[in-house]
């Protein structure tokens, strides 16, 4: 019963926000071209005067790395005695050569899981990591290419290539 009673209050609200729905559709789009449009004189504009603002700024505050305020800078004093002794001269740093190291000719043949296939000179040899042969040890082996180091200096070969 108490649906009922919902029923016949809820259908007379839906049709009344319905109506009011239709009708701001209608005067939209239909409707409102009655409305005249009066014009007034052009209006009047007062210019007002700029206030200019002074101030200056207060930079007595406390340095927050410091923690003291910061005050007039301080001139130091130079000695003129220390700038003219050419002995404080800033020394340039010494430029070291490196020794060119000549690698013998290598050529990488191919490589079965950990061991790779390297010819230098005209010797063969099968290296792993960490083998050394005729002064060229076997740093690291990936998949397409072998790291070798020769008398401190350290290059990559790709399997195939030779140098």
């Amino acid at each position: 019963m108490k649906n009922k009673k919902l029923t016949y209050v809820l259908i007379p609200v839906v049709l009344l926000v319905w109506v009011i729905v239709g009708y701001k559709i209608y005067v939209k789009y239909v409707g409102g071209d009655d409305a005249t449009v009066v014009e007034q004189g052009t209006p009047q504009f007062t210019k007002s005067k700029k206030v200019i603002e002074e101030f200056s700024l207060q930079a007595n505050y406390r340095d927050p790395f410091l923690g003291n305020s910061i005050s007039e800078p301080q001139v130091k004093q130079v000695d003129q005695l220390n700038m003219q002794r050419p002995d404080r001269l800033i020394p340039q740093p010494i430029q070291i050569q490196k020794p060119i190291v000549r690698w013998p000719n290598i050529s990488i043949g191919g490589k079965v899981n950990s061991t790779t296939l390297i010819l230098i000179g005209n010797r063969r040899s099968l290296m792993k990591a960490g083998d050394e042969e005729m002064g060229v040890s076997l740093i690291k082996l990936y998949k397409d290419s072998v790291k070798l180091k020769f008398q401190g200096e350290v290059k990559t070969f790709l399997i195939g290539e030779s140098r």
